[in-house]
């Protein structure tokens, strides 16, 4: 299954596209939570659940389809400290997991 749009990248690749600052937003996709929950495998109330609030946080947004993507923006210091203290937590909550004999959050 295909989730997101083509990657470009090669020699083919345009150079303006390369060089630019951000993405045109015909390039940049979007995901539904249902392929969320197919990709991840994680049930679907708790993709809905989750992305429901992440929009409420102001990190992705949502389009009229109901699919979600993230906001321009990423690189702005306050989104990276958010994207390392999630991994933080993913980490933790893998060790809890593994320490209690359960499968890790890759397994």
């Amino acid at each position: 299954m295909r989730v997101f749009g083509t990657v470009v990248v090669g020699p083919a690749a345009p150079r303006d596209l390369i060089e630019a600052p951000l993405p045109p937003e015909a390039l940049r996709g979007s995901i539904s939570r249902l392929a969320v929950a197919d990709v991840t495998g994680l049930p679907r109330e708790t993709v809905r659940r989750k992305i429901n609030q992440l929009l409420a946080s102001g990190l992705p947004i949502e389009n009229a389809h109901g699919q979600v993507k993230v906001v321009r923006g990423l690189a702005d210091a306050c989104w990276q400290k958010a994207a390392n203290d999630i991994f933080v937590a993913v980490l933790a909550y893998d060790r809890t997991l593994r320490a209690s004999g359960a499968s890790g959050v890759n397994d």
